[in-house]
């Protein structure tokens, strides 16, 4: 998985990214626009002609893809706006819906530049599943289009990453700063299939999945009586930190009072930017020896999040918050629960995780395991973190691609009859992808419980499409044989 292959940062007040779907759908064109030249040339076909109609086809076909997706998924895009109905960058394309959009188009352009029908659909057939192959790179590089579950022993099960960071990267850390979840992770995590470490969730703000707008949370089908915490966003995840993580939150009120007015500046309120500038402000003293740097501590240690400051006020009977801005009374009570959070922690074992002798405080040692656990390399936890085993359904959809574009090129030097290949095309895939629906993800609707996905519909009507094909062009061209031999 790879959703972002390179991210070159900002540039101009806008992102600059390529993504790994969008490239791959890219690549997919111009290989196999390149396959279909090729193959017209020995046929005696304008390859420009075959260049500007692929143009065409490309375009109807993701409008076909997309509209098919929005069609099926409507319910998803209830209230999300209208940029939302035409953003493919992530994914949200159907394959049959591209196809017929794809197809029509090209028809539409063969009529009017008088093109041969039969031998252009044969030319253009396996470089449509060569386009397929690639468009399936495309949702291994999204996380799209997964596999169901798979036992924890099976060889061939795969586990996609939470989050891929970018190949090329020019920014601060490894990650683009507003990159998503994997959809597949997602689709888990709200289920309650999966949770990440402690450290990558917001403790004090819990999200009702189809409820928040942002698409980092967003799973693929809402579920308006699930409940997880909130992850955090990249942008507020660190590297490994050096700093003493508890030293303000157990000190005394009057110590920690003097650091806030230090980052909160003379009106003693803290706004975001004021906590964002503080957070990386690391400051260094020197030992007497003149040689050894010391971190000079201040009010933030640099494992807290502003998000889960403004959540925790929430928990804080009593306490007014304007939604703005924090008073120390505000930052006092956050730190305060985060600590009685971390008093009372349970692992996984169910035992006390760091207050091991149960006098509901930190002891000395206690502490140093409580700032050894907090002052992990975040990046690391969530490079470490992966869905359950899955089955390999976008691996096995990118081998389905390819050898029905082999199998088309070698048949295509036997066909008997001009429009064959175009026609074995229309029997072949739609039987592979009857059988691959049944390895997709959990389905409401699937062949191995005694229902139809509607991509299976689709299959058999594609199937009684294709033979219906493949025998008028048989008679057709059995009938021009036989006017050959009696006009000779």
């Amino acid at each position: 998985m790879q959703q972002i292959i390179f991210d070159f940062g900002t540039i101009g007040g806008f992102p600059l990214r390529v993504f790994g779907y969008g490239l791959m759908l890219v690549l997919g064109f111009v290989c196999g626009i390149a396959l279909a030249r090729w193959r017209a040339k020995r046929c005696g076909v304008n390859p420009d002609l075959i260049t500007q109609m692929g143009i065409l086809a490309l375009i109807g076909g993701v409008v076909g893809a997309r509209v098919l997706y929005v069609a099926k998924n409507w319910e998803d895009f209830s209230g999300r706006g209208l940029g939302a109905l035409f953003d493919v960058s992530s994914g949200g394309l159907v394959y049959f819906g591209g196809l017929a959009g794809g197809t029509l188009a090209a028809l539409a352009y063969m009529k009017l530049k008088k093109m041969p029908l039969r031998r252009t659909l044969d030319i253009m057939a396996p470089a449509m599943m060569l386009g397929l192959a690639f468009g399936r790179i495309g949702c291994t590089c999204n996380g799209c289009c997964w596999g169901g579950p798979a036992r924890e022993s099976w060889a061939f099960s795969i586990r996609l990453p939470m989050v891929s960071r970018p190949l090329l990267r020019t920014g601060d850390g490894p990650y683009a700063p507003d990159q998503g979840l994997c959809p597949t992770y997602a689709e888990q995590y709200w289920a309650g299939r999966c949770m990440p470490d402690d450290r990558l969730l917001n403790q004090f703000v819990n999200d009702r999945r189809g409820e928040d707008t942002n698409e980092t949370y967003r799973a693929q089908k809402p579920d308006p009586n699930t409940t997880r915490p909130r992850i955090r966003p990249i942008a507020q995840l660190h590297g490994e930190l050096m700093y003493d993580q508890m030293a303000v939150t157990l000190g005394t009120e009057a110590n920690a009072k003097a650091l806030f007015k230090e980052i909160s500046g003379t009106d003693g309120l803290l706004n975001q930017n004021e906590w964002n500038e503080a957070m990386s402000n690391v400051r260094f003293s020197w030992d007497p020896d003149g040689v050894t740097p010391i971190l000079v501590p201040h009010a933030l240690g640099g494992s807290e999040f502003w998000d889960e400051a403004v959540g925790a006020q929430r928990h804080l009977p009593g306490n007014r918050f304007n939604g703005e801005t924090l008073t120390f009374d505000n930052f006092w009570g956050y730190l305060q629960l985060r600590k009685a959070r971390l008093v009372a922690k349970i692992d996984k074992t169910g035992n006390l995780q760091f207050d091991k002798n149960g006098n509901l405080r930190l002891d000395e040692d206690e502490m140093a395991a409580v700032n050894k656990w907090l002052s992990a390399d975040l990046y690391d936890l969530l490079a470490q973190e992966r869905t359950n085993p899955l089955r390999p359904a976008q691996p096995l959809g990118i081998i389905n691609g390819l050898l029905l574009c082999a199998l088309l090129c070698w048949f295509f030097r036997h066909r008997r009859a001009e429009g064959h290949v175009f026609a074995l095309l229309l029997l072949l895939y739609p039987m592979t992808r009857f059988m691959l629906e049944s390895v997709r993800h959990e389905l409401h609707d699937n062949l191995l419980v005694g229902r139809w996905t509607h991509n299976q519909v689709s299959s058999v009507i594609m199937t009684a499409a294709g033979l219906a094909l493949w025998i008028g062009l048989s008679w057709y061209q059995r009938h021009c044989d036989a006017a050959e031999e009696k006009s000779a």
